[in-house]
């Protein structure tokens, strides 16, 4: 269904607005489903995310889309507010958009947890999801790939030195040396008090 706003009445639904259109239509008709999705930590934290799927049977292609903060988190909206999901979707690919711990949305501990931490078990959850898709018959073991924005992009980064099961990285403004992310960045308080500087 197109995007549209609907008064719904007790005779009939009237359509108030609506940005449907050929280009709409088109991208509904490639874009595949989004569900949410769960899996165990190495250390026995549940994880959760939503994976973005195309029409048909697995195994899938798939990306692991990592979203920028860490402090952030995927929710069920269109495109998971990056241009690529649908794109990489509608070419036969699985995404999995993924919520480890420091996302938000989950409460202080969970956010709290990459404090002193950046990169360890967070790059746990991240793989162990990988995991848990290969194992379920939805993702290839042999066709991943990472992508990722800001602390995302350091994470695509750092996850292709940690296991061989990606085949490409795409890190978009990675972070790749954070005593340079923690003296000479506009953004360093931002990061600072993750890093323990």
């Amino acid at each position: 269904m197109s995007p549209q706003v609907v008064l719904s009445g007790p005779d009939a639904d009237t359509v108030l607005a609506s940005v449907a259109h050929d280009g709409t239509e088109q991208l509904l008709a490639v874009a595949g489903t989004a569900s949410p999705v769960s899996w165990t930590a190495p250390d026995g934290w549940e994880i959760e995310g939503v994976l973005c799927v195309p029409d048909g049977p697995g195994p899938f292609p798939l990306v692991v889309n990592v979203h920028c903060g860490p402090l952030w988190s995927f929710q069920d909206s269109w495109s998971m507010n990056y241009p690529w999901v649908p794109l990489l979707v509608s070419r036969g690919y699985a995404v999995l958009n993924p919520n480890p711990r420091g996302s938000s949305g989950r409460g202080q501990v969970f956010a709290r947890a990459v404090v002193h931490d950046m990169g360890g078990a967070y790059a746990d959850d991240l793989l162990s999801g990988v995991d848990a898709l290969v194992d379920r018959g939805i993702a290839d073991p042999a066709r991943g790939g990472l992508i990722g924005r800001s602390y995302g992009g350091f994470m695509s980064s750092w996850l292709s030195t940690r296991s061989t099961r990606f085949a490409a990285a795409v890190p978009t403004s990675p972070v790749t040396d954070w005593y340079s992310q923690s003296f000479t960045s506009n953004i360093a308080d931002d990061t600072k008090p993750l890093a323990g500087r």
